[in-house]
């Protein structure tokens, strides 16, 4: 443990508490969205929250500063210790576009430096989508063998997130969520309802909402059907544990003979280098003995003629 560095022992810390941080994250990317899709349906930005005693507008900013502050606190801690910025950025990248797009716009000042680059309401949706994103990634990590329930998430991501990019890139047509919403429900059960979207930006947004839903049903069709046919016929289940424990005795004895094909390679380099190293001393060691030969001889000539 003395050998330990310090960067060494936080990242042994941050790596035990890392279930608790991305729950705690989960449920604040959870808390963001439900505060932006809320806003839709409040009429005044000056009316005071119940048991909070303060405004709207002030309620959301101290959530938002929250929200950016504990992930800003994640990437400094866990970009420290991961050594590789780079690959640590690849594989966060949702993360880093959170503490960029979820920046606290409180001052004017700031506010109108931001709206020259975008407007508020493209950094407001690019970062509810990253939480949605994250908010799905975590729900599928969490509860992977419970296929409904990521199903469940998948659909609630794609109508949330499918309704903030239509108010967005068609907002004379889908004016509120709630309308927006029930569009996207529809498109996804392909039933179609009384709004359309008129624009080319819009029509793709419902092309894919679309493709997406189709996905989606058909993933959730598939799951039933194995649920209802698990309900019914018992040996299934048994015949589908076997096939998956024979999956995965494949994939460990694949990797054990990439391992053994890899140690196989290795030694063959560092036999090669043994012969290499052997055939270029052996002409030194042959020059050697051929220089040493004369003088033995001339050493045992000068014996005899002492004698």
């Amino acid at each position: 443990m003395g050998n330990f560095s310090p960067l060494d022992r936080l990242k042994s810390w941050l790596n035990r508490l890392e279930p608790s941080i991305e729950g705690l994250l989960f449920i604040l990317s959870a808390a963001a969205v439900f505060l932006v899709v809320v806003n839709e349906f409040v009429p005044n930005q000056d009316m005071v929250v119940p048991y909070v005693g303060v405004t709207w507008q002030h309620f959301r900013w101290i959530m938002q500063v929250t929200t950016w502050s504990a992930f800003i606190l994640d990437v400094a801690l866990y970009g420290l210790v991961s050594f590789h910025f780079w690959r640590y950025a690849k594989e966060h990248w949702l993360e880093l576009t959170i503490c960029v797009v979820w920046f606290p716009f409180q001052h004017d000042v700031l506010l109108q430096h931001f709206q020259n680059i975008a407007s508020l309401q493209t950094f407001v949706l690019i970062g509810s989508v990253c939480h949605l994103i994250r908010m799905a990634k975590w729900t599928i990590q969490k509860f992977s063998q419970h296929p409904l329930v990521v199903v469940m998430a998948a659909a609630v991501v794609l109508v949330t997130s499918g309704s903030l990019v239509l108010m967005q890139v068609e907002s004379q047509t889908f004016t509120n969520f709630q309308d927006t919403a029930f569009y996207v429900v529809m498109t996804i059960f392909t039933v179609g309802s009384d709004l359309n979207p008129h624009t080319l930006p819009g029509r793709l947004v419902a092309a894919i909402i679309t493709a997406g839903g189709i996905a989606l049903g058909m993933i959730f069709l598939t799951t039933l059907s194995r649920i209802i046919a698990r309900r019914l016929f018992p040996g299934q289940d048994v015949n589908e544990k076997l096939l998956q424990q024979v999956d995965k005795n494949s994939e460990l004895i694949n990797q054990l003979i990439a391992q053994q094909q890899e140690a196989a390679s290795i030694d063959r380099q560092r036999l090669a280098l043994l012969e290499e190293y052997v055939l270029n001393r052996l002409p030194c060691a042959t020059e050697e003995s051929a220089s040493q030969k004369p003088a033995e001889t001339a050493d045992s000539s000068g014996e005899h003629d002492l004698t």
